[in-house]
């Protein structure tokens, strides 16, 4: 088996499969679950809100925006002021009004202000 081929392993394979009962092929499932499982867990829902912070706060700013796309737990995590705000204050930059206590992702948006206005 070692020395065939894919294409040779694949045919063998679906052979098998196709002359399998349920039971085997059960069986079959459960050992490739086991293996390679479906479902991973996703490591912001496991530990707490503080060291997924601190985790995305060691990204950079084009990856913090990709990781946003993943889901809206994401979402609300990169875009949360306590991992802008040190990126901001890096360069000197700081919102040109003193926001209110329920305005969420304004360094964010202060970040992407102040990258615009040196690309022009």
């Amino acid at each position: 088996f070692e020395k065939w081929t894919d294409d040779q392993r694949r045919v063998v394979l679906d052979d098998l499969m196709g002359q399998s009962r349920p039971r085997q092929l059960t069986y079959t499932r459960n050992l490739l679950t086991k293996r390679f499982p479906a479902h991973h867990n996703d490591f912001t829902r496991l530990f707490p809100r503080v060291l997924c912070l601190y985790i995305f706060s060691y990204l950079d700013p084009r990856s913090l925006c990709r990781c946003a796309q993943v889901c809206w737990y994401w979402k609300f995590l990169t875009e949360s002021d306590q991992i802008w705000m040190p990126k901001c204050l890096r360069f000197g930059w700081t919102p040109k009004y003193s926001p209110s206590s329920f305005e969420s992702n304004v360094w964010k948006r202060v970040y992407t202000f102040n990258i615009q206005a040196l690309q022009t």
